[in-house]
């Protein structure tokens, strides 16, 4: 059920930043807010944004804490657990129809982000060997939108862990990830570099390059003071080898509080902002093939048969051209002495007939 921040009396279809009281006691949400509605509206369609990271870290929370930012309604948008055990079991999209309803008409049509909210990552589940990187296949399948909305992600991974072939699957419309978000406890920080390296790894060098933006959420669990999440954050921003501009630092909305935080909101806000930003946008990779060799500097045996004639006919070319100009040489040479040895001879039967006569 949906609760209304606040103890004023507002029709709950309204947004914290859509009242003008509001408005003009937050003149800085205000101004947050006017340019997240620029991004969205410079978009074609709204950002998927794919939130990760392991059980408990606080992916679901997250969710709900952004979108009561922006509608100042909390509500269980996503599901949230606790404890070692994963509450998301299933591929959860959670997108601006589910909880955008302003009763401005001018912002009906905005393009506000669907978040995708997915098991958490288990560390168990990566071996040394890459072909049984559960996780990575799991990344993999859900960032290509190759996994339909509810799947059941907990089969999936133990099919995963057991290294079975992943078969063939159709990308899902309105399923391909945009941005991807992760999520970490800023309990957990520093953050295990095998976690980092698998998100690399998925963002940047298989078929899409995509932003990737970090929250460390229960900064108010750890009683860090201003300087504390601060040296967290540049302790996030060295792991992932990012900037300080793809990092929050937040606390989570509860299903207790009843007053909107506005300082809270306007970073959320604000964040919002760049993860909707038409420039922070995923890119199709162009891949270009070379042709592998040995150390010796020859070719991999061809596996076609187009690649066999081919390769038979450059090799036909590099043993047959040098010893076709050699063969070329040779007759120019015994042409040239037989052409030499006809001139001498009839120069000298010239010669001879002139002097007798």
């Amino acid at each position: 059920m949906k609760k209304k921040l606040g103890s004023r009396s507002k029709s709950k279809d309204s947004s914290i930043m859509e009242k003008g009281e509001n408005r003009k006691e937050h003149p800085t949400k205000q101004k947050a807010w006017e340019e997240l509605k620029k991004n969205v509206r410079a978009l074609q369609k709204p950002r998927n944004i794919l939130l990760v990271g392991s059980f408990g870290a606080g992916k679901s929370s997250f969710i709900n804490t952004a979108i009561t930012a922006l509608t100042g309604e909390f509500d269980f948008y996503a599901n949230v657990g606790s404890g070692s055990k994963p509450n998301t079991t299933r591929v959860h999209r959670i997108s601006c129809e589910d909880y955008w309803n302003p009763t401005d008409e001018t912002e009906k049509e905005l393009n506000l982000p669907t978040f995708i909210d997915v098991i958490g990552f288990d560390d168990n589940l990566s071996t040394n060997q890459e072909e049984c990187l559960a996780n990575n296949k799991l990344l993999n399948l859900i960032i290509n939108g190759k996994l339909p909305e509810n799947c059941d992600l907990l089969d999936l991974v133990k099919q995963l862990m057991s290294c079975d072939e992943v078969p063939e699957m159709q990308e899902e419309e309105g399923l391909d990830v945009d941005i991807i978000l992760v999520v970490i406890s800023a309990e957990n920080v520093p953050v295990p570099q095998s976690f980092v390296d698998q998100i690399y790894k998925e963002a940047n060098m298989k078929k899409k390059q995509i932003p990737v933006f970090i929250v460390a959420t229960k900064v108010d669990e750890c009683k860090l003071s201003e300087e504390g999440v601060e040296k967290k954050t540049e302790q996030i921003v060295q792991s992932f080898g990012t900037t300080p501009y793809k990092v929050l630092a937040c606390k989570n909305y509860l299903s207790e509080d009843t007053v909107p935080d506005i300082v809270k909101d306007i970073s959320i806000i604000t964040f919002l902002k760049k993860l909707c930003d038409p420039l922070n946008k995923a890119v199709n990779l162009v891949k270009v093939e070379c042709k592998k060799t040995d150390r010796n500097g020859t070719h991999n045996p061809p596996s076609t048969v187009g690649e066999y004639l081919t390769s038979f006919r450059d090799k036909s070319l590099q043993f047959l051209l040098p010893h076709l100009i050699l063969i070329a040489s040779m007759i120019f040479v015994v042409f040239a002495v037989f052409l030499g040895e006809y001139v001498h001879q009839k120069m000298k039967k010239k010669l001879t007939d002139f002097v007798w006569n």
